[in-house]
């Protein structure tokens, strides 16, 4: 109802007045449906500050946005937040490297530097040797590294932005320096397809070398003198970083104006320095240490030796008795075995014998074969002597025997069923060692030593019985005794080995 009595009151204006009416209309409309931009933005920061004071809703509720900025920025250009992130991120990585890197070789690095040395006296022989002035000497051994020059450059462009210099150093055009750089930075990239986000970072001339630190923006590169150490290229890279993080919107709008970067002279001089070498101390802790072990080691390693000789020298007395025979010795565990053949009435444990040597019966282990009577191991030792001391001869550079050598096999094999009558029937190896005369072939002195010992070997099987074991072994052209006549050596052997 109350709409028809507008309705009819409108018909009754004019054309001017409807036309006012509702422009009026369409005014009311529009404001009631949009905000006014510029009254929020007047209370908008306000509002977010207030509301992430009551509570974390808002910065909750903005997690998805910004993560779908995020993405969406990188998808369209992912050097820009790349940039941004830079001086951030580079300085992170590198402390925490360093930081890990330092834990682990601090104290290693400070002892492997550190040694004995005269260093006046091996500096002033060197001195008078190559005619160069000793100061000049005593610099070069002291001075680790000079940082000489170091340059600031507009990467895209090449154009120098800031150089400092050294005190008392010479330098060229830093101008046509700095175009230097850039020429053959540009040049490697283009001539190695070297990738974007790869670069050139140093550059060895003579005893110079040019350590160069990329940016997005911008490059620095320092002249050094000597050997850099790793410190220093830190020190690069985190100058290179600052000046990303104070320039960065001079360097995103750069157009040429070099002034702009006037600020940044203070950082680039603080990377002009100067390392000493750091002068080497006696490690006397070290040395102490060191000739402390040496004496425990050396007095350890004689106490052993002195300890084995007497043990040695007990088992050699006790072969020399009548009715022994020791048939082999060794130490194992700290314990010292000896076997061997005796008359069952022989104690080896003696008082009076073991008191001439001084010996701990404790660490001493026998085995021993008894005889059934009482006979004189002389014999069994002249008999173990007359087998291993035989030889028998080849012609020159071969494996064939003479007949007089031939039958030698015969009497070597009586004397060794004669021995295993003596063991009491108990195994033993008989093992034929075969010789040949040095030739400068080691491969072919080997062969022929080998066929040597077999055709021995196979000789003695031909009449020994069965039970009896015979090996064999080629020793090439070992010499077994220093004196010995070289045709010797074109010959056999043998050892009788307890099994």
């Amino acid at each position: 109802m109350k709409n028809d009595v507008i309705d009819s009151l409108i018909k009754q204006l004019d054309d001017k007045e409807k036309y006012q009416i509702k422009q009026l209309q369409s005014l009311i409309k529009e404001s009631s449906s949009t905000p006014d931009i510029e009254s929020v933005s007047n209370v908008l920061p306000q509002a977010i500050a207030l509301r992430n004071r009551k509570d974390s809703q808002l910065p909750k509720s903005l997690v998805d946005s910004t993560e779908k900025a995020i993405e969406y920025s990188i998808e369209r250009d992912f050097t820009i937040l790349s940039n941004i992130l830079y001086p951030i991120i580079g300085s992170v990585i590198r402390k925490a490297l360093q930081k890990f890197l330092n834990d682990t070789v601090q104290s290693m690095n400070e002892n492997l530097e550190k040694g004995l040395t005269f260093q006046s006296l091996r500096w002033k022989i060197e001195s008078i040797r190559t005619k160069t002035p000793y100061a000049e000497i005593v610099m070069l051994h002291t001075l680790a590294f000079r940082v000489e020059q170091v340059f600031l450059i507009h990467k895209d462009s090449g154009i120098l932005l800031q150089h400092t210099v050294n005190d008392n150093i010479q330098t060229k055009d830093a101008d046509m320096v700095s175009g230097m750089l850039t020429a053959i930075k540009d040049f490697a990239k283009d001539s190695f397809n070297i990738k974007d986000e790869d670069s050139m970072n140093s550059i060895n001339v003579g005893e110079y070398t040019i350590l160069i630190e990329d940016g997005p923006y911008a490059i620095i590169a320092a002249v050094v003198k000597g050997i850099p150490d790793i410190n220093f290229r830190n020190k690069l890279q985190n100058t290179i970083e600052e000046i990303h993080l104070k320039f960065g919107k001079q360097f995103q709008n750069f157009t040429g104006d070099i002034e702009e970067f006037n600020n940044s002279q203070e950082l680039i001089k603080e990377c002009l320095i100067t390392e000493k070498k750091k002068k080497n101390k006696p490690p006397i802790l070290f040395i102490a240490i060191f000739g402390i072990l040496l004496t425990i080691f050396g007095s350890f390693i004689t106490y052993n030796s002195v300890e084995d000789n007497k043990y040695k020298k007990f088992a050699n007395a006790i072969d020399d008795l009548n009715g022994v025979c020791v048939t082999k010795q060794f130490k194992k565990n700290d314990k010292y075995f000896i076997y061997g053949i005796c008359n069952p009435d022989f104690d080896p444990l003696d008082t009076d014998f073991v008191k001439k040597f001084s010996i701990n019966t404790q660490k001493l282990v026998f085995h021993w074969e008894y005889f059934n009577t009482k006979i004189d191991t002389g014999e069994l030792k002249k008999l173990k002597t007359k087998i291993e001391s035989t030889i028998i001869m080849f012609y020159s550079n071969s494996s064939e025997l003479s007949d007089v050598e031939l039958s030698k096999v015969s009497l070597l094999c009586k004397d060794i069923i004669a021995l295993k009558k003596l063991y009491l029937n108990k195994n033993f190896i008989v093992e034929v060692l075969g010789h040949s005369a040095p030739t400068g072939n080691n491969d072919l002195e080997k062969k022929l030593s080998i066929e040597r010992a077999e055709k021995i070997k196979n000789e003695i099987l031909k009449i020994l019985p069965k039970d009896f074991i015979v090996s064999s072994k080629g020793m090439g052209s070992e010499q077994a005794n220093e004196n010995e006549d070289i045709n010797i050596r074109r010959s056999t052997n043998f050892k009788i080995i307890d099994k």
